[in-house]
């Protein structure tokens, strides 16, 4: 084997052994997505430093934010079903098994609370973006992954009507 292919052969081998956190096992549903989870990410995480850009491995569209139409004008219109759809395909690629590693609770924990290294902590100023395990929204997402539902009538706020 040639050099440059023996270095690509374990360039590739390393990706694999750092593969933690595997393909979703649990079922994730919809509607608690968009009820309970959209919210908590527009809160905490849709800012444009932080997860409101193309960039990031983890995508959140929400209003006056990142959107998946960039014209200005379209930036306060409600959420859109195929932004929110591109939302829960993200978050869903973030939640693994087990439910306690998944990067989508464990990369805004605190990691003196048990999570994961994350720019958080530097762009917030304050700490991560959930301090404690005991923080409602960390509650959420991890309810989400671990497989909670939602009654199909909730309704999502962001699909209102537009502010001025």
């Amino acid at each position: 084997m040639a050099s440059a292919q023996i270095g690509s052969f374990f360039f590739v081998m390393s990706l694999i052994g750092c593969q933690s956190n595997p393909i979703v096992a649990v079922d994730l549903d919809e509607h608690f997505f968009r009820c309970r989870v959209q919210p908590v990410l527009e809160r905490s995480c849709a800012t444009l430093e932080c997860h409101g850009s193309e960039q990031r491995p983890l995508r959140v569209f929400a209003r006056n934010r990142l959107r998946l139409d960039a014209d200005p004008v379209q930036l306060n219109l409600p959420m859109r079903d195929d932004e929110l759809q591109a939302n829960f395909d993200s978050a869903a690629s973030f939640a693994g098994t087990p439910a306690s590693d998944s990067f989508l609770v464990r990369k805004p924990l605190d990691e003196d609370a048990g999570g994961y290294l994350h720019r958080g902590r530097e762009l917030h100023r304050s700490g991560d973006v959930f301090g404690e395990t005991d923080n409602d929204d960390y509650q959420t997402l991890l309810a989400w992954v671990v497989g909670d539902t939602e009654n199909p009538t909730c309704a999502y706020a962001g699909q209102g009507e537009a502010t001025e």
